[in-house]
């Protein structure tokens, strides 16, 4: 429910853009807008996993909701445009803990051998909050107005909230390591090569979501396959059901075989396959791209594996702040650089060739960091159960 929170800030922007975008007069200042909660996520991505490791997690993600509570109401009953940039950064906040605290809590709460099946669930519900965040925060919108619909999702934070303090006993409270100083914990993050092995395995794995799914599918189905924008985009949705269907099987499957390598080797390699003929066999039928784009999602998903690798290969007073470095990697490497360097593929490419073969030649590049991420997996030994 914490991650799931989290989730629906990251995306509830979409909801509200068509209103804002008329009361602030253009898209600049939208874009803008939105970005302040990009910001203080990658500022506080990487003092996030240092808090999980030194406090206790029931206080830390408690905090984290009211911090984002504040934010939601103050964006909501917002007076000028500062305001608003100030509650949608205090939300940035708490989206930056969103997965870190809860494989935290989860790795608190349950033995190495549930791991995987527990972190797959989390970014499987997590996803759910992606989806409210979409058409039920629209119907919201359009219903109440954005103020009142921003004052529903607060409240949706204070429950989830109160559940979050009756769920989470103090007893259980792994808290305070007093003989660990924190920079001492990041440090043995950064050191650990299975951390940077995990991190870009999940990072490359991750592309075909990140580049299709966040930012050009929907055009280059348009674009290149001549479809409506609803046909694409109920194509694209594919990829995200894959991943919904795939993560919690994927987990339960490691942890029943008590092994992560060999799926992770599967996934990816299954991953590239989809891929490669998706790029390589032109002409798809409708139909047919539905069902590629869901094994697409579906193969992908083997990359929620990367964060039980983390976990279980990390000491628990630098469990958050492995789990920070992973994140960074994934959110800066994967989406941070990634999807500007494919804008500037696709436009370097259209200047020589169609837009088609453009699209293509950059897509390669995918190919590329999937056969990257086949071969890390190689190297990511599964710990030996004790």
């Amino acid at each position: 429910l914490f991650f799931l929170y989290s989730f629906l800030q990251v995306n509830v922007m979409t909801a509200l853009s068509p209103e804002l975008f008329a009361l602030l007069g253009g898209g600049t200042k939208l874009a803008l807008l939105s970005s302040f909660a990009f910001f203080a996520n990658v500022i506080f991505l990487l003092p996030a996993g240092v808090i999980v490791d030194r406090f206790s997690i029931r206080r830390v993600m408690l905090g984290a909701l009211s911090i984002a509570v504040i934010g939601t109401l103050l964006f909501a009953f917002s007076p000028s445009f500062f305001v608003a940039g100030v509650g949608r950064f205090l939300t940035g906040i708490m989206i930056a803990f969103g997965l870190i605290a809860s494989l935290k809590l989860a790795s608190i709460y349950l033995p190495a051998e549930k791991m995987a099946f527990a972190s797959s669930l989390i970014i499987t519900i997590g996803m759910l909050g992606g989806i409210i965040g979409q058409a039920p925060m629209s119907w919201l919108v359009s219903g109440l107005g954005w103020r009142s619909a921003l004052t529903v999702v607060a409240a949706l934070g204070v429950l989830i909230g109160v559940i979050l303090a009756m769920a989470i006993r103090k007893e259980q409270q792994k808290t305070l390591q007093e003989s660990h100083h924190p920079l001492k914990g990041l440090y043995g993050a950064f050191k650990n090569p299975k951390n940077w092995l995990a991190g870009f395995f999940i990072c490359l794995l991750n592309l075909p979501v990140a580049v299709f799914g966040a930012l050009f599918g929907i055009t280059y189905l348009m674009q290149v396959y001549g479809l409506v924008s609803m046909a694409a985009a109920s194509i694209v949705s594919c990829l995200f059901l894959g991943m919904i269907v795939g993560s919690p099987l994927f987990g339960w499957v490691s942890d029943f075989i008590r092994g992560r390598r060999l799926l992770m080797l599967i996934g990816s390699v299954l991953c590239l396959f989809f891929v490669g003929i998706f790029l390589l066999i032109p002409h798809w039928s409708v139909g047919a791209l539905h069902v590629l784009f869901f094994l697409i999602g579906f193969t992908s998903a083997a990359q929620v594996l990367g964060y039980p690798v983390v976990t279980e290969n990390n000491p628990p007073h630098m469990v958050g702040s492995s789990l920070s470095l992973a994140a960074i990697i994934v959110m800066g490497g994967g989406y941070g650089l990634a999807l500007p360097f494919f804008g500037w593929l696709i436009d370097l490419g259209s200047k020589s060739y169609s837009l088609s073969v453009a699209y293509q030649r950059a897509f390669f590049v995918i190919l590329i960091g999937i056969a990257i991420s086949s071969v890390l997996a190689f190297f990511l030994r599964d710990k030996k159960s004790t």
